[in-house]
């Protein structure tokens, strides 16, 4: 086939998406509380602790173009130049400005690609079992 497909019904919309991961310490610790809050709120997750997250970026739109929604390195470049270089094997408590749970890193990269693609969603994983997701 040529060119690209058009959905036979209406318009459906199409959904890409790719995954990274990033290296990254963290501490869980809102500093308008006091330690004994803090420890009640977040418990070992407030001592300094590190992760290897996985992200997943889900981009989403009507049209392809040459066969494709969007080029997979394209999504690849901007996060490395964007995301990957702010976050990776730093501490998210000295590059954020909100407490760095993995709600507010994937809000956080959510906004950033967001001023590139028009993005449906984003997974943050801290581990095998436990991720947060931010989408339209």
């Amino acid at each position: 086939l040529k060119g690209d497909l058009t959905p036979i019904q209406g318009r459906l919309m199409y959904k890409v998406s790719r995954r990274f991961t990033l290296s990254c310490s963290h501490r869980l610790y809102d500093r308008e509380k006091t330690e004994e809050e803090n420890r009640a709120i977040f418990g070992k997750c407030m001592n300094e602790h590190g992760h290897n997250f996985r992200i997943e970026i889900t981009l989403h739109g009507y049209v392809l173009k040459n066969g494709m929604l969007f080029n997979f390195s394209d999504l690849k470049d901007v996060f490395m130049k964007n995301v990957h270089e702010k976050y990776d094997h730093k501490s998210l408590n000295d590059v954020m400005e909100n407490i760095p749970t993995a709600e507010n890193l994937a809000t956080e990269i959510f906004n950033i690609i967001a001023r590139y693609f028009p993005v449906e969603s984003v997974k943050v994983w801290e581990t095998d079992d436990c991720f947060a997701e931010i989408s339209q």
